[in-house]
């Protein structure tokens, strides 16, 4: 499970005194430890998700504000916690996959072409038991895209 993998990199990073990733991972061990005892590997990886997006959305904010140096350790913090998360799909992966789920899905439904819901919908099914993350932003944007 992450939990335990995270303490252990913490005693690694506390020796090695690398002070950023010390202060990563207590923040990362908090917010599993936050959530509860007995959770499971999935309610886990969906804390460091959340926390990744949050890395992602607070150095857009630094950017737009022009903190350059706030922008970066947010930037080095969401490398740091994509070391623990699945691969992410790459934007070629998502692209064939939602074209091949569209084609599916109009010769399914008699020529229709279907709604944006639905290739999500589809989309999903496909890609459950892949370990891997998904930009969902990109994948919004590329159905939009191929069926418009």
């Amino acid at each position: 499970m992450f939990l335990e993998r995270i303490e252990q990199d913490l005693k690694t990073a506390m020796l090695a005194r690398q002070l950023a990733k010390v202060e990563l991972l207590r923040s990362l061990k908090t917010a599993i430890v936050k959530e509860g005892k007995d959770l499971t590997e999935e309610q886990e990886l969906a804390i460091l998700k959340t926390a990744q997006k949050q890395r992602t959305d607070s150095a857009e904010q630094f950017g737009l504000g022009g903190n350059l140096a706030g922008q970066l350790k947010e930037e080095a913090e969401f490398a740091m916690i994509a070391e623990y998360l699945p691969a992410l799909m790459t934007e070629k992966m998502i692209e064939n996959t939602v074209v091949d789920i569209i084609v599916a899905l109009i010769e399914r439904n008699d020529g229709v072409k279907p709604k944006l819901g639905d290739v999500i919908k589809e989309f999903k099914k496909v890609t459950s038991d892949s370990k891997m993350t998904i930009d969902n932003k990109f994948l919004s944007e590329e159905i939009k895209r191929q069926l418009a």
